[in-house]
């Protein structure tokens, strides 16, 4: 029967005669492993029910010990775990302890080689001073380059199926918006364009009507001004050019017999004699006082 394997512990304690901060504490798991953080309170300098673990910015909540609270990381999967473990002294002072998880680096510091000054590398590698006293950066599994600025993971989002459906989804829901708003706006123009081509005939129509109004109607029967205005012997004949000025040329000639062809201003003897009746039932009332014909 296989040996179960312990699980590491990595503490954070807070002592009262500490410093309130000081530096955060690195640890570095490989891939995989399995792991347990504990946040406690060293000594009776601190009020116990104000121990608090957070966890990349949140609380933990699993079940609290009396001075305690530990976390369990379980299959480390190479990326980074910020822990801040604090509580309230006795004398009201706040005292923080920070850890941070990372990956293994891809190999052990050896014994001829130092940790540089200043940690020039990136992504949680670390700089030594190599025996050459040149800096070089050990980097985590997942990184690479002079400073581990290069990732060997694939861009997360195009890897996984979930932010494909997600984009697709999105990029739906916008391209609806968008023919709704424009099935909306074409609707608004097709019923504003109706409106103007009616307010268009409207006042077409009312253009008409102002132009007729300075025309008299008339029903065909004369007036009984006209019936006392007839003189024995002669005829007023009237058509469509009632406007035409009389000249005293055409007051004294008169319609040629049996023939059909018009006068000076288109008056036929047909007409004259065929439709113009003495009693002038169906000559309109012209604007200017009738021209006369003497027969």
């Amino acid at each position: 029967m296989a040996e179960a394997k312990a699980i590491p512990l990595y503490e954070i304690e807070l002592k009262s005669n500490e410093l309130l901060t000081d530096s955060t504490k690195l640890i570095r798991l490989s891939e995989n492993e399995t792991a347990n953080v504990s946040c406690s309170i060293y000594d009776s300098g601190f009020n116990s029910s104000s121990l608090i673990l957070l966890k990349n910015g949140e609380a933990v909540k699993n079940a609290k010990q009396a001075n305690s609270i530990t976390y369990q990381i379980k299959n480390y999967s190479n990326y980074e775990i910020n822990f801040e473990c604090s509580a309230t002294r006795l004398n009201g002072k706040y005292q923080t302890r920070k850890m941070k998880v990372a990956p293994r680096l891809v190999r052990e510091i050896l014994d001829n080689e130092k940790p540089c000054e200043e940690n020039i590398c990136l992504n949680n590698g670390l700089c030594i001073k190599s025996a050459e006293h040149i800096d070089v950066c050990i980097c985590p599994p997942t990184f690479t380059g002079k400073v581990c600025q290069y990732s060997y993971h694939k861009n997360d989002a195009a890897a996984n199926p979930n932010y494909l459906y997600a984009s697709l989804l999105i990029l739906f829901i916008v391209a609806f918006i968008f023919a709704l708003l424009y099935g909306r706006e074409k609707v608004k123009r097709k019923k504003t364009k109706k409106t103007l081509m009616m307010e268009r005939k409207s006042m077409r129509r009312n253009n008409d009507n102002n132009s007729l109004q300075h025309y008299e109607v008339c029903d065909g029967r004369e007036d009984v001004i006209y019936e006392e205005q007839k003189i024995e012997q002669t005829i007023d004949i009237v058509n469509e050019y009632d406007n035409v000025p009389s000249t005293n040329a055409f007051q004294s000639r008169p319609l040629i017999k049996n023939q059909k062809r018009q006068n000076l201003i288109g008056i036929t003897e047909e007409v004259a004699q065929g439709q113009i009746r003495e009693t002038y039932a169906n000559i309109s009332k012209p604007v200017k006082p009738p021209l006369a014909v003497d027969l």
